[in-house]
């Protein structure tokens, strides 16, 4: 595959994650792919698409590059189930063999998460809203 295609593979893992197509994903994924992110890491396939809290994420992926099988993609995740909404930016490191992804590390802010998460709740007139906003990074 050339690190155009492959850079194609990587947004189509995200594509089928955000379309909640576990058996679209597990297909670009090698049977023993392992996710890693900033505090955990565990195998790829299983539950970990069809977690409800897994499938709430959305990532907007907003630049790829790629090279010796490897794909960088900078996105902005959006959760809509956290208490009032959630947003962030992080960057996966993708590593492609042959036409399947083997291993994907994902870097974000999990204290600004964290913050967002635990901050006070204060009650607005439709529905709990939080009594401050946290910044997206930039």
């Amino acid at each position: 595959m050339s690190e155009f295609e492959h850079a194609q593979l990587v947004r189509e893992m995200f594509d089928a994650w955000n379309k909640h197509d576990v058996a679209r994903y597990s297909t670009v994924l090698h049977a023993a792919c392992t996710v890693e992110w900033t505090t955990r890491r565990q195998a790829a396939r299983g539950d970990l698409v069809g977690s409800e809290t897994a499938s709430d994420l959305h990532f907007d992926v907003e630049a790829t590059a790629s090279s010796g099988g490897r794909v960088v993609a900078s996105w902005r995740a959006t959760a809509t189930r956290a208490d009032g909404g959630l947003e962030t930016r992080g960057c996966s490191v993708v590593a492609v063999q042959g036409e399947r992804i083997v291993h994907v590390w994902s870097y974000w802010d999990s204290d600004q998460m964290l913050r967002h998460l635990s901050e006070p709740r204060q009650r607005g007139s439709d529905r709990d809203v939080p009594a401050h906003s946290v910044p997206a990074a930039s």
